[in-house]
């Protein structure tokens, strides 16, 4: 007796291949393909390549109801306070530009206090601006815990560097 090669293949023996297809032409003939739901609308058959297969289709749905994964949403916070920083950074260096402007035309005698004002707001600028950066590292602890994909995990703040290059001038200042 020969070896069949079909039952190897996947393809169903004789008898049901010819039992689904007279179901099929059954379905057909009753009108069953005028009967689909979203029939002639055009497929969505973009899938993400990057996402893991056992995630598609919670991304899918998440997705059609207009809602992104926790770790994208973490990632848009995490824009957003940087971008407060670097905003109060820029603050603080106008701040700074405009006393720098008023001790050129200052009196000998007024510039002390003019000096005293600018360690003061620079100080208060360096711990607001390391409390600002310690958010946004919780906000990176809390985004590499969701994110599913380790090569996009974000690297922590350090602070003191941080906050030293917001102190520093920015470029194209002059003193």
């Amino acid at each position: 007796m020969p070896l069949d090669l079909r039952s190897f293949l996947g393809e169903p023996p004789a008898p049901w291949r010819i039992i689904a297809e007279r179901k099929i032409q059954e379905w057909i003939d009753d009108g069953g393909p005028d009967r689909l739901p979203n029939k002639g609308q055009p497929l969505d058959l973009t899938d993400n390549p990057f996402v893991p297969a056992d995630l598609r289709m919670a991304f899918r749905v998440m997705k059609n109801a207009d809602v992104a994964p926790d770790w994208i949403e973490i990632a848009k916070e995490i824009e957003v306070e940087l971008s407060r920083c670097r905003e109060a950074a820029r603050r603080f260096h106008d701040g700074h530009r405009r006393d720098r402007i008023l001790m050129r035309g200052a009196a000998a005698d007024a510039v002390p206090p003019i000096r005293e004002r600018m360690r003061e707001r620079a100080a208060r600028f360096a711990e607001e601006q390391r409390a600002r950066y310690r958010q946004v590292n919780r906000l990176i602890d809390r985004f590499n815990v969701a994110c599913p994909v380790a090569h996009l995990h974000k690297r922590r703040l350090d602070l003191e560097s941080e906050v030293s290059r917001a102190l520093a001038a920015p470029p194209g200042a002059t003193a």
